[in-house]
């Protein structure tokens, strides 16, 4: 039963680790939107 129990939370960190590594991507595609948002209004504030 505790061979079984370990399983289980090694299971549960193995899915813990894919939702971050999800989040991580999430944040870096942001990030990224942000840069290109914030790149664009300096752009456009210099050609006016």
């Amino acid at each position: 039963q505790l061979r079984e129990k370990i399983i289980d939370l090694e299971k549960q960190i193995d899915l813990m680790r894919k939702a971050i590594a999800d989040n991580d991507d999430e944040i870096a595609f942001y990030n990224a939107e942000l840069q290109r948002i914030r790149a664009d209004y300096i752009y456009s504030k210099i050609i006016s």
